[in-house]
């Protein structure tokens, strides 16, 4: 038997979706005329209740393969201006013309009703002993519908052979009437869901038409065909008009139980592995560094998580002025004098001199400095942009190296155990939570059609299914928060490492307060340029800077200036005793800091009937499918 499409209108929602506007069908009657030519009239009456303004109503007809349609016309029952168009397989009714590039309104919060016409072709199979019309007389894509009357017409009185089955979508049971002389059948259902289609399978006497499309006997076969199909349909709407089982509801209790359950079991894990040591108070200032180590490194041990390239601009800086203190390289200022003679700049240069020992962290920046010469021995802070820029995974390389380099000469900052905990649960939640989402994105419409094919409504219980939805997304939410709290809070320090990151921080709070350094020893101003370096790795250099001029001129303290500043002469230190002199180094280094956060910036990392039945739901069978409708 061949397979056919279904026929009907199609609403297209367009601007009817938006807030505020929305229609549904009072009613929906629908005479089939059956002709003895072989071809099929319909009529189609259909009354909408619209809420907000509506230009447009129309429709798209699918005819079977092989058929046409043809269009006889198109009014409004009510009295009230109707326009109707027709391009190709589409009708669409409007008020009147565009005016000003915009269609007249036809409808704004009231009602109206429509008829139009078409003719079908190819629609019927007849045969030697039966003709059978097998089609989709509402078509699956539409508006719901309060009440929906289909009238089968025969082309003349068909006592003998008159059989009707109908189909839903939903499997829903109406009623079946034929008239006395058994030429008119009247099929009604009220109501029709949105998107529910109505299949009619219609068997006739073939004395009544003219035509022959098939040179054989066919009635048996398909009455078997029918008689199967409507055994199954009839079940199958039996069971559509159950509710879908409650137990299905109480599948939302199980992902929240899944959560609670992980939930607790982090909180054990957390518990067991996962809690800090206990080390001595530190305080909220520290007036030495924690630790013996390069400045470069100390981005890298101030936290449990390797920062990776979010730290390496701090690293690079600070190992900078670290091989300029110890003589690797040196400090030259250089004017820029921008675009004839404008926007001037002072900009520090690196000129190299010698390579520092081993082949740690500041030696493979010393080795970038080289790679990055432009051939004059001194390196802008441009070329070491441009290097980075044409080997970008040097960068990455790079920032893998400081807490590699500290581990391997002071041992892990986190205690292994902990550590393998939090990356096992932070997978295990991670991959949960995803899982839960994906499934809570497809409960709905793969849980109405699993329900569907067991023969239960597809709307019959909704709330159930969003419930399960909601709760499951709510579970992948959760999980993947909590596998945020695995990764911060599973992996545990060390103790001797978890003291000193705790005395990096209060060394930075030091260098940064002002009131702080007024009680600094005078060590410390011996040495300031040893504690500038390490504020740079901390990210307050300029801070430290202003509050070291500013409490050398308001105590009158001497200054010590170091010669790798390179704004002394002589080569050697000297002493800074002038609030002028102090200004002039400090402001010098405060210069070259400016110029390390533009270069540190360029290092960080850049980052969706008695004569026939009804049947149950079906799928359309033999009708096919494929047209809809709406307005606009």
């Amino acid at each position: 038997m061949n397979r056919h499409k279904g026929w009907g209108l199609l609403v297209v929602a367009g601007l009817g979706v938006a807030l505020g506007k929305s229609y549904h069908l009072a009613s929906v009657e629908q005479d089939v005329y059956l002709l003895s030519s072989g071809l099929v009239r319909v009529v189609d009456t259909r009354t909408f209740v619209f809420e907000g303004v509506y230009r447009e109503v129309f429709f798209t007809l699918e005819p079977r393969s092989g058929g046409q349609v043809r269009f006889e016309g198109a009014s409004a029952l009510d009295g009230k201006p109707a326009v109707y168009q027709v391009e190709g397989n589409r009708l669409s009714i409007t008020a009147g013309p565009s005016q000003k590039g915009n269609l007249p309104p036809l409808a704004s919060d009231e009602k109206r009703t429509f008829r139009f016409s078409y003719t079908l072709s190819n629609e019927l199979e007849v045969a030697q002993d039966a003709a059978l019309f097998d089609r989709q007389v509402l078509e699956p894509i539409h508006a719901a519908i309060d009440r929906y009357v289909l009238r089968l017409h025969a082309p003349q009185p068909a006592p003998e052979l008159f059989r009707v089955f109908i189909f839903t979508g939903q499997g829903r049971i109406g009623s079946l009437e034929f008239d006395p002389a058994r030429q008119r059948a009247t099929v009604k259902l009220a109501p029709v869901g949105e998107n529910e289609f109505v299949r009619s399978r219609v068997l006739l006497d073939p004395r009544g038409f003219t035509v022959r499309t098939l040179n054989a006997p066919r009635l048996e076969a398909w009455l078997k065909e029918t008689e199967a199909q409507t055994q199954r349909f009839r079940e199958r709407s039996r069971r559509a008009q159950e509710p879908i089982p409650t137990w299905v509801a109480w599948l939302g209790a199980v992902p929240i139980g899944f959560f609670l359950l992980l939930l607790t079991n982090l909180a054990r894990a957390y518990w067991q592995g996962g809690r800090e040591p206990t080390v001595q108070e530190v305080g909220r200032y520290y007036r030495e560094p924690a630790e013996e180590i390069p400045p470069g490194l100390v981005p890298y041990v101030l936290h449990q998580h390797d920062p990776g390239q979010g730290r390496l601009g701090l690293a690079f800086s600070a190992t900078l002025l670290n091989l300029a203190r110890q003589g690797n390289l040196e400090l030259v200022r250089h004017h820029e004098p921008g675009l004839f003679g404008l926007f001037g700049r002072e900009e520090v240069r690196f000129r190299l001199h010698n390579p520092p020992q081993g082949s740690g962290f500041e030696g493979r920046v010393y080795a970038v400095l080289q790679k990055a010469d432009g051939g004059d021995g001194t390196v802008s802070p441009q070329e070491i942009r441009s290097y980075f820029q044409r080997n970008p995974g040097q960068a990455s390389a790079l920032a893998a190296l400081p807490r590699a380099e500290y581990e391997q000469a002071h041992g892990p900052l986190l205690d292994p155990s902990s550590s393998r905990q939090g990356a096992l649960w932070t997978g295990i939640l991670g991959v949960a939570g995803m899982l839960s989402l994906m499934a809570a994105i497809l409960t709905v419409p793969l849980g109405q059609g699993f329900f569907a094919e067991l023969g239960y409504s597809e709307a019959s219980n909704p709330t159930a299914l969003v419930i399960l939805a909601l709760a499951l997304a709510a579970t992948g939410l959760g999980l993947l928060g909590l596998s945020r709290v695995a990764y911060r809070s599973l992996p545990r320090w060390q103790p001797d490492k978890l003291l000193n990151a705790q005395r990096w921080a209060a060394y930075r709070n030091f260098l940064a307060d002002f009131s702080q350094m007024e009680t600094a020893p005078p060590e410390h101003f011996r040495l300031w340029d040893y504690h500038f370096v390490y504020a740079s790795a901390l990210g307050v250099a300029e801070r430290y800077l202003r509050n070291l001029r500013g409490l050398a001129e308001r105590q009158g303290r001497a200054l010590v200036a170091p010669p790798w500043v390179g704004d002394t002469s002589g080569g050697g230190s000297s002493l800074l005793a002038s609030a002028g002199q102090i200004a002039q180094v400090t402001q010098s280094l405060e210069a070259v800091t400016r110029n390390l956060n533009h270069l540190e910036s360029a290092l960080r990392p850049h980052s969706s009937g008695s004569g026939g039945g009804f049947g149950g739901s079906s799928s359309g069978g033999s009708s096919g499918g494929g047209s809809s409708s709406g307005a606009r």
